[in-house]
C-alpha cells in the first residue's frame, strides 16, 4: 500500500472504496471517480488546504452573523445563517 493505495501489479485500486483507478500501473486522476478520496500526496495537501479554507470562511460568517445580530447564541446564528443560504 503507497499513499493509501492499494496496487497489484499494473492494477491500482482505491483503498477507501476499492474501486479500479488505474489498470496500467500509472496515476492519471489525483482523486478517486468513485468515492472522491484524495489519491496522491498532492491530492491530499489540496484536499487539507481547500478544507481549511473552507473552516476559516465558514467561521467568518458565523462571527460577522454574530456580531450582526448581537448574539453569542449558536442556535440564532446557525438559524440566520440557514436563512441567509437558503
Amino acid at each position: 500500500m503507497k499513499y493509501g493505495i492499494n496496487q497489484n501489479e499494473n492494477l491500482i485500486k482505491c483503498a477507501n472504496c476499492n474501486e479500479v483507478v488505474s489498470n496500467n500501473g500509472e496515476f492519471t486522476v489525483n482523486f478517486c471517480s468513485k468515492c472522491g478520496a484524495p489519491l496522491s500526496v498532492s491530492a491530499i495537501a489540496d484536499f487539507e488546504e481547500r478544507k481549511d479554507a473552507v473552516k476559516i470562511n465558514l467561521l467568518n460568517e458565523l462571527k460577522e452573523i454574530a456580531a450582526d445580530n448581537k448574539t453569542d447564541s449558536f442556535l440564532d446564528i446557525v438559524k440566520v445563517y440557514r436563512e441567509e443560504n437558503e
